[in-house]
């Protein structure tokens, strides 16, 4: 119903222990809201060098209370909880999102809403709740592959520090090297050409 991911559903549990780091997922994914790409929440663990695509659909808003409802779905990670501390520790570091569609559920859909906590790379952050004196700066290298699209619309942006992440126009083994992914064949060296 909700918390769902490619790889994982609440990534760090409440001891925010581990972490998802040389990941792949390709999935289509149709649930209530907190719905990603690689994890449908993050409790601050780091999530590195991971891309996903698919289909992510949420169905219900998380918050209803809102004027404009917030429905947590994100391209790699859904949700990420509001760092209390302000540590500007990086937890979403050199993740892709790639031949995503991101959408609400046509009995959800009303053009005259916006629909927050919808993000090509990271969905609902604390940049989405309006919390004064709190921004979102956990958000390090990542980026969406052209094409990806929220509603059917093209987002485009160039901050791979945002929850838009930056539009890239290709993803090839030379991008991914570029930002760090390692190729080879063993443990420390995990990405294989396809």
């Amino acid at each position: 119903r909700n918390n769902l991911g490619g790889i994982a559903g609440i990534a760090g549990g409440m001891n925010k222990i581990g972490s998802i780091e040389d990941c792949h997922a390709d999935m289509t994914i149709k649930g209530e809201n907190n719905i990603g790409g690689i994890a449908g929440s993050s409790n601050r663990i780091l999530i590195k060098n991971c891309h996903a695509s698919g289909i992510l659909t949420a169905s219900i808003p998380e918050y209803e209370d809102f004027n404009d409802p917030i429905y947590s779905l994100g391209g790699v990670v859904c949700s990420i909880a509001t760092d209390w501390n302000g540590s500007q520790e990086k937890i979403l570091v050199n993740c892709v999102a790639l031949s995503t569609s991101l959408s609400i559920a046509e009995n959800e859909q009303n053009p005259d809403k916006v629909y927050k906590g919808v993000h090509r790379v990271a969905g609902t952050t604390v940049n989405d709740l309006g919390m004064d004196g709190y921004t979102e700066a956990g958000i390090e290298g990542c980026y969406a592959l052209k094409g990806v699209t929220i509603e059917g619309n093209e987002i485009t942006s160039d901050d791979a520090t945002s929850s838009e992440g930056a539009t890239v126009e290709t993803a090839d083994k030379s991008f991914f090297e570029g930002i760090g992914f390692a190729y080879g064949s063993n443990d420390e060296n995990p990405w294989v050409d396809s």
